[in-house]
């Protein structure tokens, strides 16, 4: 395991919403219902900050799909045969996500003075971070670290019983990477299966999914386990042309069968 690398990853976005006392107050003393909620100001209206928020959920995204869950604190571990693409595709979405901050950056004054006018009596510059500042708001940080050997680390120092803990804890959490996996197995196969028996429109991109998945175990499969080999398989064996499902009765009704049959494995 020594040679598998732990990642964790931490995003950072200033959000333009904030509590209005006084409004609160204004719609409970109206409607004569206190405490019925709270009113919320929307600070700011920008397509800029909403496309960071995008790239906030593809950098997430990215980062749970080649990795699997390690630890209670967030921490994930990336299987040595990912460790490259991980990387690179982090990498360019931060890039991505460092230009879109800059532009919001540069638009933010005039963002400021159209929120002045369109928030009237409710704005309140204190709200607004200074230009100086916004931009610290936001941030990617991606820490890799290599995994440690826990036989070398326990050895000669911890007791026998502190070791077998330890062993006992790292088995847990190998058997929650096979539990990310089938996890993501059978939201692919509930999908399928809802598409195909409810004789929906659908789309070349879920037998894509399909097959991108399939290919994508045999390296998430760190710990060897023969089940998730055995999931990878039948999974692979769903996979159908888009065309010939849409077409061929025959084929649709082959890769529900199948699909279903996965399904109990999980």
């Amino acid at each position: 395991m020594a040679n598998n690398i732990l990642t964790q990853l931490t995003i950072s976005k200033w959000t333009p919403r904030k509590i209005s006392r006084e409004a609160t107050a204004t719609v409970e003393q109206t409607y004569s219902a206190p405490k019925a909620g709270k009113f919320v100001k929307k600070l700011i209206d920008s397509a800029t900050l909403r496309a960071i928020a995008a790239k906030d959920a593809e950098i997430r995204a990215t980062h749970y799909k080649y990795s699997l869950p390690w630890d209670d604190m967030g921490t994930r571990i990336v299987p040595p045969s990912l460790v490259e693409i991980y990387i690179e595709k982090t990498t360019t979405l931060k890039d991505e996500f460092n230009v879109l901050v800059g532009k919001f950056v540069q638009e933010y004054p005039s963002l400021v003075w159209e929120a002045e006018f369109n928030l009237g009596r409710l704005y309140d510059h204190n709200d607004y971070p200074a230009q100086g500042v916004i931009k610290d708001k936001f941030g990617v940080k991606v820490v890799l670290s290599s995994m440690p050997d826990h036989d070398n680390l326990f050895a000669g120092v911890f007791t026998d019983q502190f070791r077998e803990i330890a062993r006992q804890e790292e088995e847990s959490r190998i058997e929650k990477t096979f539990e990310d996996i089938r996890e993501r197995v059978k939201a692919l196969v509930d999908r399928v299966l809802i598409n195909l028996k409810g004789d929906k429109n659908f789309h070349e991109s879920m037998m894509e999914d399909v097959k991108e998945l399939s290919r994508l175990i045999p390296n998430l499969n760190i710990f060897g386990s023969s089940n998730i080999s055995a999931i990878g398989d039948a999974l692979s064996d769903c996979y159908a042309d888009t065309e010939e499902l849409k077409n061929n009765d025959l084929v649709k009704n082959e890769v529900i069968a199948r699909a279903e049959l996965l399904k109990d494995m999980l």
